[in-house]
């Protein structure tokens, strides 16, 4: 029950993350992609490709860790 509600949690912060967050994210946990094959995709170098991966996964914790409570 547990794991179902965090999946719930994250498929609709997903929903609210910019376009290019919800891109960033299927491309490396969906697809499995590298950095440098993301930036060619979204045509943005690999340093933002980190950057943009980053800021979307601290959201998602954070409405994770929000929704435990």
């Amino acid at each position: 029950l547990f794991r179902s509600k965090q999946r719930d949690v994250l498929a609709e912060t997903m929903k609210e993350l910019p376009e290019i967050q919800q891109t960033v994210l299927i491309l490396r946990f969906t697809e499995e992609l590298s950095d440098a094959e993301i930036s060619k995709i979204i045509k943005k170098s690999e340093g933002a490709v980190r950057v943009i991966q980053c800021r979307a996964i601290q959201v998602l914790k954070k409405k994770v860790k929000e929704n435990q409570r």
